[in-house]
């Protein structure tokens, strides 16, 4: 794999991406980053000799992580709140930890 050939499969990644993402700039960020993990294959030496399907599938994983991170939603934790002076218990209380 070649830089040449990235730059071959660019247009259809970016189709692509925009049948997934919710804006052009999020599909566009989502190539790029493709790309800049395709840079690092090269750089490594890693053979691919099926491109376009190695490029979908490192799109689709980066799309998941983008999914997983957008909507991850933040632990809520039920416990005791503490009088740090008297350590007495005062109430039970929930409270979000992002």
């Amino acid at each position: 794999m070649n830089t040449e050939e990235l730059s071959e499969h660019t247009d259809y990644l970016l189709r692509v991406a925009i049948g997934k993402c919710d804006s052009l700039e999020e599909a566009q960020d989502l190539v790029q980053n493709t790309l800049l993990e395709g840079l690092l294959a090269i750089k490594k030496g890693t053979i691919i000799e099926n491109v376009r399907s190695w490029l979908s599938t490192v799109l689709n994983r980066k799309y998941y992580d983008l999914l997983r991170e957008k909507y991850r939603k933040p632990l809520t934790f039920y416990g005791m709140d503490y009088d740090i002076r008297g350590a007495d218990v005062t109430e039970w209380t929930c409270f979000e930890v992002s």
